[in-house]
């Protein structure tokens, strides 16, 4: 008998062969394609870009990413092999994260503008890349106009993206963030 931490147990020498065999053969699979890619100069969202998961995963129920994420492994093997560092400068000494939220929003002529591309992107179906431009306003510690609608759009943003996601943890965390759109991660 195989007692998982998620799921079901598993009975039968044959189905708990299969299940550690496919999973152990996974994380090699993942390891080694991280690996190579960091070995070709790639940073870590090179990397997420390049990487095309097998499709057979999905086909597997303990593979489906139902629960986390192939993602997150490649995150974790990518900083377990080459550090903490992701090879932007700007983020070696960063400034205070609200610091920074206040130049940008300082530097932007024309807040609507971001709103306006925020709500095109979301229109295209592009909400991780609208999520990132809203971002631009969002993350300001201010109460300006432009700020609080920045934050309004951010949660509908990840409220969307909960729904149309197939990972627990993913769409969790982005519930958590549509009902606190001003976090963001800690310093």
């Amino acid at each position: 008998v195989l007692v998982r931490e998620f799921g079901p147990e598993v009975h039968g020498r044959d189905a708990i062969v299969e299940i550690l065999e496919s999973t152990a053969d996974a994380l090699r699979w993942l390891r080694a394609e991280t690996v190579r890619r960091l070995n070709q100069g790639l940073d870590i969202d090179e990397i997420l870009a390049d990487i095309d998961y097998p499709t057979e995963w999905s086909a597997m129920a303990w593979m489906a990413p139902t629960y986390g994420h192939p993602d997150y492994i490649v995150r974790d093997i990518y900083r377990s092999e080459s550090g903490w560092w992701d090879r932007n400068v700007t983020h070696l000494h960063p400034a205070p994260a609200p610091a920074v939220a206040a130049a940008i929003r300082g530097a932007i002529a024309d807040p609507r503008h971001v709103l306006d591309e925020v709500q095109a992107l979301r229109e295209r179906g592009e909400h991780q890349l609208a999520l990132h431009v809203v971002d631009l306003l969002a993350l300001d510690a201010s109460d300006a106009p432009e700020v609080l609608e920045a934050r309004r759009r951010k949660t509908e943003l990840a409220e969307e993206l909960a729904a149309g996601t197939s990972s627990f943890i993913s769409a969790n965390l982005y519930r958590i963030m549509a009902d606190y759109p001003h976090a963001r991660a800690i310093d």
